[in-house]
């Protein structure tokens, strides 16, 4: 089957003001992003220090219940040295570390909740944030419209035509003797014609210009410069 050539794509940058908001929300997106990753790597940080402050209760626990007051003998040695002490310190001591252990995992747990809500609302702004982009984006899209739709009228009524020649040469030709090389064309013709009044998009390949278009749709999201596919003169 034939394809009809298309006119060659120029590569355009248009100056439209929409460009210009589509740069501030891609820096916008960009400040989100940042401050998504900063929750996240504090998040991680504050997880990764959870474990080692959980085992030192866990040894703090272990070193209080293993912890006795002072035996006669250590009390004896140290009034013989003029020391005044506490048969209890050893407890206290365990006791202690144990509380401080304590605060110190419970101050990351803290902090690790509330790390997990910051990092969800920059995860939401990212969201927006994106949703933003892709809107201004299509401010930019809208100028090429009035352009597009012209030509897709104009490249349709072409199409019609073509499809109703075709209709009509495939008319004439009713003999039941034909070959099956020419049973084959006209049958790719009979189809051919249908199709130019009835889209099955699916069943045509992409063109260069459509291609071009996807490229063009995709790097507007990183770069509000990104020029936009126009038809050559």
């Amino acid at each position: 089957m034939t394809v009809m050539a298309l006119p060659k794509v120029k590569q355009e940058v248009s100056r439209d003001p929409s460009r210009a908001a589509l740069a501030e929300q891609i820096e916008r997106r960009a400040a989100a992003r940042q401050s998504r990753d900063d929750a996240l790597r504090a998040l991680n940080e504050v997880e990764g220090r959870q474990l080692p402050a959980s085992e030192a209760v866990w040894q703090a626990e272990a070193a209080l219940a293993d912890a006795r007051p002072l035996s006669g003998t250590e009390l004896i040695a140290a009034t013989l040295r003029g020391e005044s002490i506490d048969t209890e310190a050893p407890i206290k001591e365990a006791r202690s570390r144990v509380e401080e252990s304590r605060r110190a995992r419970d101050q990351l747990t803290t902090a690790r909740d509330s790390l997990r809500a910051a990092l969800d609302r920059a995860s939401d702004g990212v969201r927006w944030a994106d949703e933003s982009v892709r809107e201004a984006r299509a401010a930019v899209l809208q100028y090429a419209l009035p352009d597009l739709i012209e030509r897709a009228k104009a490249l349709r009524a072409e199409l019609l035509g073509i499809g109703r020649v075709l209709n009509v040469l495939r008319s004439e030709h009713t003999s039941p003797s034909i070959g099956p090389g020419e049973r084959a064309l006209l049958s790719e013709a009979d189809d051919v014609g249908r199709s130019a009044f009835f889209e099955r998009s699916n069943e045509v390949p992409a063109t260069a210009e459509q291609l071009a278009w996807e490229d063009a749709m995709r790097g507007l999201l990183d770069d509000p410069n990104c020029p936009l596919p126009r038809i050559g003169e």
